[in-house]
């Protein structure tokens, strides 16, 4: 699968107004323009949901996580203590926060780094 590149501003009114006045499929528009024809559609079908206002860059499709709050590294370092041996993700999942094993990994360094 190739780089993802972000249309700019001027590539997706450019899609969109030969899209409105031309009257063309999306297969003539692609190849007139030089762009894809999953770009276009995406692009046109994006604009619509929007009433037709340029949307910025694609949606994320990672959930953002949320730091852990000090009553979460309590818990995690509570769990983590009782637990001996188990692994950062049955951790996560014991504590019931929303966050990377790796970020209760990190958390653990940084308590025992504390520690010393």
């Amino acid at each position: 699968m190739g780089a993802h590149k972000d249309l700019s501003e001027s590539k997706r009114a450019e899609i969109w107004g030969a899209y409105k006045t031309s009257g063309k499929s999306l297969a003539a528009i692609s190849a007139i323009l030089g762009i894809p024809k999953s770009t276009v559609a995406n692009t046109v079908k994006r604009i619509k949901e929007n009433d037709g206002q340029f949307c910025g860059a694609r949606p994320k499709t990672r959930p953002e996580f949320r730091k852990l709050s000090k009553r979460d590294i309590v818990k995690v370092r509570e769990a983590a203590e009782k637990n001996k041996g188990k692994s950062y993700g049955w951790i996560r999942r014991e504590v019931g926060v929303q966050c990377s094993d790796k970020t209760i990994a990190r958390t653990l360094k940084a308590l025992n780094d504390a520690k010393k």
